[in-house]
């Protein structure tokens, strides 16, 4: 039982391993494409030219760029006074959908309950940010719905996109966030910095 285990854990990582360098293949292949045909732009929604594809977070770079999601997240509603380092955490729930597409790069958009709240300080940090490859300063900032005690209906749901593109400086580029309709607690508007950014919360 311990061999087929471990062989399972092997299996696993070398999958990832392979699909992680075909990826990189197939990026590197569409932006010499779009370099020859001098069609290249800055505008992500232009480039999208892939089928999506469902993905996880067992996917580590799906993982690394919620991730990375998140900490621009928090650097925005920092930088616009919209959130308490202090005594505010955002608060993770079910992970709805996530799915990739080959772009000039790849882009993941990721579909989850969320939310803001000042009633979880001291909570341990959510696991995706702790597995992901990031920033571990801001791993605090994040934290599990069940671990703080919020029902699962106090979350509203977002979604998240964000383009990994290895070749840029910046690694990870076009990131965008997107509230329910009808939305109680808009998460955008900490993006956004919106005057009423700080009223939002569960």
């Amino acid at each position: 039982a311990v061999v087929s285990t471990q062989s399972g854990h092997y299996d696993r990582e070398q999958h990832y391993f392979i699909k992680s360098n075909l990826r990189l293949a197939m990026n590197m292949f569409l932006l010499l494409g779009l370099l020859v045909t001098g069609i290249l732009v800055t505008d992500c929604e232009e480039l999208l030219v892939g089928g999506e594809s469902e993905d996880s977070l067992d996917d580590p770079m799906a993982l690394n760029a919620l991730n990375n999601f998140l900490i621009q997240l928090v650097d925005h509603a920092l930088k616009n006074e919209c959130f308490d380092k202090d005594t505010e955490r955002i608060v993770i729930g079910e992970i709805e959908d996530i799915e990739m597409q080959v772009v000039a790069g790849e882009k993941f958009t990721v579909t989850l309950m969320a939310g803001v709240t000042n009633k979880c300080e001291g909570v341990k940090n959510h696991e995706i940010m702790s597995n992901a490859e990031g920033d571990n300063e801001y791993n605090k900032y994040f934290v599990n719905a069940e671990d703080c005690g919020i029902e699962a209906d106090e979350l509203e749901e977002h979604t998240f996109s964000i383009v990994y593109q290895p070749w840029t400086a910046e690694g990870y580029n076009y990131a965008k966030i997107k509230d329910s309709n009808n939305s109680i607690h808009p998460m955008k508007k900490l993006w956004d910095g919106d005057s009423d950014c700080t009223q939002h919360r569960i």
